[in-house]
């Protein structure tokens, strides 16, 4: 998919922003979905919904600034209608047909005007990770900084943790996740959770020494709650680190609290790696 971005629609600086739309059918149900970087404008993001909405289709799409002021979703009612209540999907078109299919980046060139590349997803990995248990995606650049913003938000700076051990593992983890990102060994992917087992929100696989963030996860902090995302990254990579937890976990609150180290530092606490919600 290639995007030409006239002049007058470029950010200052070639500045940026995420950038989601999601497309409904059928009353509420998403059949398109899409993630790209467009410049920080709101013509940018205007033209590059257009691109997305079918053509003709009445009705107005809702933008809206997330938590992050870099993330901008936009919801619409691809065939027409006002969300929760879209038109229906032309029987011709299939629900789902381009859902998480388009991972490209949609960027100026130069100030001249210029155009931005992208592509519909890697060829290589063309299955759809928000409904097969088995589908790895590579993450995006909106995946990375999601959790980049997860980590700010989140993750306790060592300097704020007064035990001097459990600052050490705090930025053992944190190290090793980040390295593992850099490395291409966490993907976007989601974990057959056993029948009677409470939700997964990543998985670290022995086999391939690689981490999975469940798409669900990605979502939740595109609505601005950053903690599960943030949590998922330290206590994968404590597995990528040779730990386990036999004593398993229990819930308390909002909270899902384990015995085992490391995984206990990230349990509440004035000394945890992590910040309280």
């Amino acid at each position: 998919m290639n995007v030409v971005f006239p002049r007058a629609e470029l950010a200052p600086g070639g500045v940026t922003r995420a950038f989601t739309y999601r497309g409904y059918a059928n009353g509420a149900t998403l059949v398109r979905n899409a993630e790209c970087t467009v410049p920080a404008t709101r013509g940018a993001m205007e033209r590059i919904t257009r691109t997305f909405i079918r053509e003709g289709a009445p009705g107005e799409p809702t933008m809206q600034v997330m938590a992050d002021p870099w993330v901008v979703v936009v919801t619409a009612c691809q065939n027409g209608g006002t969300y929760p209540s879209c038109e229906d999907q032309p029987t011709d078109i299939p629900v789902m047909e381009n859902d998480c299919a388009f991972y490209g980046t949609c960027s100026p060139t130069s100030p001249s005007g210029g155009g931005g590349g992208g592509g519909g997803g890697n060829p290589s990995m063309s299955c759809d990770p928000n409904v097969d248990p088995t589908c790895n995606q590579l993450l995006s650049d909106h995946d990375k900084q999601l959790i980049k913003n997860a980590i700010a938000a989140f993750v306790r700076p060592k300097a704020e943790i007064s035990d001097s051990a459990t600052a050490e593992m705090c930025e053992q983890l944190l190290n090793t996740f980040n390295s593992m990102v850099t490395s291409g060994e966490v993907f976007k992917g989601k974990y057959d959770t056993p029948s009677g087992t409470r939700d997964h929100y990543g998985a670290w696989d022995e086999g391939s020494g690689t981490i999975h963030i469940e798409p669900k996860t990605l979502v939740l902090a595109l609505s601005g709650d950053y903690y599960e995302l943030a949590a998922t990254a330290l206590h994968e990579a404590g597995h990528e680190l040779g730990y386990r937890h036999p004593l398993g976990s229990h819930q308390v609150g909002n909270y899902l609290i384990y015995m085992d180290y490391p995984f206990d530092l990230l349990n509440p606490g004035e000394n945890s790696c992590l910040k309280s919600r």
